[in-house]
């Protein structure tokens, strides 16, 4: 069984930028948020506006 992880480039990440189908990369991790947006604590905006960006300095920012 193969552990690895899949490797997304930035330019993959960005073509999941809608809240259908919404991915952040955080400190080089992709998260898919398509589920959770919506229930973000500090609102689904922040994470929509980061919608297939890069949000380290962001999400550093605010944790």
């Amino acid at each position: 069984m193969d552990n690895e992880l899949p490797i997304y480039t930035e330019e993959e990440v960005a073509t999941h930028s809608t809240p259908e189908d919404l991915w952040v990369l955080v400190n080089g991790k992709v998260y898919d948020f398509t589920q959770f947006h919506h229930r973000h604590p500090g609102g689904p905006r922040v994470i929509a506006q980061n919608a297939g960006k890069d949000a380290t300095k962001t999400f550093q920012g605010a944790h």
